[in-house]
């Protein structure tokens, strides 16, 4: 019985459908974003109408042929001043042409509602735009016809009020939909931010130490000590570049041999450890031994967990500090295993160890393990931490040797 008249409510919303599909796909923060958003409202509204007066008006439903002033009241109550006189010309221009309504008396109609949405102070009230035009639509016809069809204006109430509301939920839901893209949009941001100050940290830290060790008098010192802070100043410079990376580490793989990016962490933070009073025992396979991955960010890990062993030796205040870093080949995998006699990791906390922004240091981002997670993770390897709380911490890396598959 209403199939005829679903089909032409269908074909009045489907522009306006687009349109909200569209506010979907698209942001539009930007004046030049909202100029678009704006011209596509307009064109959705002007095809709504042009779609209801070709395939609708034309079926001579006249119980219909009200709702094809949808569209004008969606302009009026989005503020759309040149769109809503072209839509109420059109809208005039049909009545006209189809019903031989009388022009003065349309352009009546149609000021005069126009000049109490403007004296209303709450465009956005759906309910009191309609109504002021279902009234105008009842009422000012007893002027010139004897015609007056009541009941087809209060199905126009309430469809109106259905459909506007429809729309404007949808733009809601749209505009929701937007605001959730961009806060996660920042907390990436916001993410990356805290991983690259963590870890711009870590190099200052190396070039304070060997600067505080640093001896004019002694060239080879100096010479040494000048190498290793030119190092790091230029890993500081490589970490900057991650603040243009808004969610993930970038990893550039490469063969690489992994046993000596383990002998240049040993030779460039042996004197830095025990200078800090801490012994540093290392051991590792003489052999060239081979991976897929990325040199700077493996060694990045490996200044961390050094970093977090050295932190945990002091926390205890352990006058016997010993650090254990070893390198070796267990079936197909390079095992990297970093033992400390430090305060260790209570239950508690290992269980959100890989949290990011979990940490139990006053000043910490918590971030060092998850950093150290990601590159691992990125590599297709594996680490974990093994702890006994006030006595020690272990850490094992194992990272697939190239053409290991």
């Amino acid at each position: 019985m209403y199939y005829k008249e679903l089909i032409n409510i269908i074909i009045l919303l489907f522009p306006l459908t687009c349109y909200i599909i569209y506010l979907g796909q698209n942001k539009y923060s930007s004046r030049k974003d909202k100029q678009n958003k704006d011209l596509f409202l307009d064109l959705a509204l002007l095809t709504s109408l042009y779609l209801y007066i070709k395939y609708v008006i034309n079926t001579n439903n006249y119980n219909m042929i009200i709702l094809m002033n949808i569209p004008l009241l969606i302009s009026i109550i989005k503020e759309r001043k040149v769109t809503t006189i072209i839509l109420s010309t059109f809208i005039i221009i049909t009545y006209h042409l189809y019903f031989n309504y009388g022009i003065i008396h349309l352009l009546s109609e149609y000021i005069l509602y126009y000049l109490l949405c403007n004296m209303t102070k709450d465009k956005k009230n759906i309910i009191k735009i309609v109504l002021y035009f279902t009234i105008i639509k009842i009422f000012i016809p007893i002027l010139y016809t004897s015609q007056i069809i009541i009941a087809d204006r209060l199905v126009f109430l309430i469809l109106s009020i259905l459909v506007l509301y429809l729309f404007q939920i949808g733009e809601s839901i749209m505009d929701m939909n937007l605001d959730i893209k961009k806060l996660k949009k920042d907390k990436i941001i916001n993410d990356s931010i805290f991983k690259i100050t963590h870890e711009i940290k870590n190099p200052i830290a190396v070039c304070k130490g060997y600067l505080d060790m640093f001896d004019a008098n002694d060239i080879e010192k100096s010479e040494k000590y000048s190498k290793v802070i030119k190092d790091e100043i230029e890993r500081t410079l490589e970490l900057l570049k991650d603040f243009l990376n808004f969610s993930k580490i970038d990893i550039q793989k490469e063969e690489i041999d992994i046993s000596m990016l383990l002998d240049e962490i040993y030779d460039k933070f042996c004197n830095y450890i025990q200078a800090s009073g801490i012994n540093l025992e290392y051991q590792n396979i003489d052999d060239e031994i081979y991976v897929d991955g990325d040199y700077k960010r493996l060694k990045q890990v490996l200044i961390n967990l050094i970093k977090n062993s050295m932190e945990a030796i002091k926390e205890k205040n352990n006058s016997n500090g010993n650090i254990n870093l070893t390198g070796k080949i267990e079936n197909s995998d390079y095992v990297i295993t970093l033992l400390d006699n430090g305060v260790g990791i209570d239950s508690n906390t290992m269980k959100d160890i890989y949290k990011p922004f979990f940490t139990t240091k006053q000043d910490g981002t918590g971030l060092g393990v998850c950093f150290s997670k990601e590159v691992i993770d990125a590599h297709n390897g594996d680490i974990k931490y093994y702890t006994d709380f006030g006595k020690w911490t272990k850490v094992i890396i194992k990272l697939p040797l190239k053409n290991s598959d």
